[in-house]
């Protein structure tokens, strides 16, 4: 047994040593192989397209993550004369809306058990905002036709991981229950103006006035947002009829200097006492421009015109934990109704004109009426002439909503 054993390990010596030759000789000539391959320059151009791939997709990926530009509704646009479209639709809806204008003002209630989306929780396990809506709800004419002209279904809209994956972005940090955005409560409100053009109907103004363009010339008040103000101003008071006070104060400097951080509080008292003044005003547009990386161009073609597209912009006084104590909003569910409502109303005007709505922590001064908007008008990366462009949209769309001067 034991020469036996002793042989057996020589014999498996031995096999072990004549394997290990034809072992070397392969490791040789993949050496060799590889040697070759990466000397070769055809192995640097396959690595640098490599590269050149990967860094493409990895920019799309990202631009797709910044700026949602999915087209969610199909029609072409070159062949649907939309203008005709949009002018019989007022015809309609004016002929429809027989009822009385309801008051816009209403308490958002809140119930204790509610469930909430967070940007860190998903949208998962959240209650679909359909099993929530009270019985006898009925949405409005105008936005009824309007959502049936863009291909929409009630039954899509109410469905809350539906609407909000399409219409909504939701700041870090920031919560919102599938009541609050309870598409057909939001949807019946009236947003039409009770009052005539005999007196102030609209305030503009700017939180941040100092906002500018990539091409606008320093020290040139018409090359900001305010002067994309005037410019709405205008579109509003001698197309459309409506009276229209422009607020120019400025905020967001401090002893010369550029600071926005107390903005917001700066303008309040001032809005306010425009307000008190002026009680028949029954829009605020806070109009703005969106700060976004030098390398994202928010623009779009309307009309054969290159189009800053634009974003609303709604405070829902919430943080990832739920509602903030010390800061509240009556307004809330009316401003996001008419936040809504702009948005789809903006469709049957150009599918890519408006951005996601964006859910943002605070207030944002949208307490002071039923409503109050903050309207984002392209970013840093577009023109003047862009932004300008725009205006005409804006006005078109606020003029469905609020059904006529």
């Amino acid at each position: 047994m034991r020469h036996y054993h002793r042989g057996f390990r020589r014999k498996w010596a031995f096999g072990a040593r004549r394997s290990l030759v034809p072992r070397r000789k392969v490791q040789l000539r993949l050496n060799a192989f590889t040697a070759y391959i990466t000397g070769s320059p055809v192995f640097y151009l396959l690595l640098c397209g490599l590269a050149v791939y990967g860094l493409a997709r990895a920019y799309s990926l990202a631009i797709q993550n910044t700026e949602d530009t999915s087209q969610y509704v199909q029609f072409d646009e070159n062949q649907t004369d939309w203008q005709q479209v949009w002018r019989e639709m007022n015809q309609t809806v004016n002929a429809n809306d027989n009822t009385p204008s309801q008051g816009s003002a209403s308490t958002s209630q809140e119930p204790e058990a509610d469930k909430t989306l967070s940007s860190s929780e998903g949208a998962e396990n959240v209650q679909s905002a359909a099993s929530l809506i009270p019985p006898g709800i009925e949405v409005i004419p105008r936005m009824q036709l309007c959502i049936e002209s863009l291909g929409f279904t009630m039954e899509q809209l109410c469905d809350f991981d539906y609407l909000f994956n399409r219409f909504y972005t939701l700041n870090s940090g920031t919560s919102i229950t599938a009541q609050q955005l309870d598409a057909r409560t939001l949807l019946s409100k009236d947003m039409r103006l009770q009052g005539d053009n005999s007196q102030p109907q609209i305030l503009i103004y700017h939180t941040h006035s100092q906002e500018a363009y990539r091409d606008s010339e320093p020290g040139q008040v018409e090359d900001t947002i305010v002067g994309v103000g005037n410019y709405l101003t205008q579109i509003l008071t001698e197309q459309y009829g409506y009276n229209v006070i422009h607020h120019t104060g400025v905020y967001d400097m401090t002893d010369g200097a550029l600071d926005r951080n107390p903005a917001s509080e700066k303008a309040c008292p001032a809005v306010e006492d425009i307000l008190s003044q002026y009680p028949s005003i029954e829009i605020v547009i806070d109009l703005h421009r969106d700060g976004v990386r030098e390398d994202v161009h928010l623009v779009t073609d309307i009309n054969g015109k290159s189009t800053a597209r634009i974003m609303f912009f709604n405070g829902v006084c919430r943080d990832e934990n739920g509602e903030l104590a010390d800061l509240s909003n009556p307004y809330r569910e009316d401003n996001l109704a008419f936040s809504l409502q702009m948005r789809l109303a903006s469709m049957l005007i150009s599918n890519d004109f408006c951005r996601t709505n964006y859910l943002k922590t605070w207030r944002y001064n949208q307490h002071f009426l039923g409503r109050c908007i903050l309207v984002e008008v392209g970013a840093q990366t577009n023109t003047v002439e862009e932004a300008m462009n725009a205006m005409e949209p804006l006005a078109q769309t606020l003029d469905y909503v609020l059904g006529g001067a």
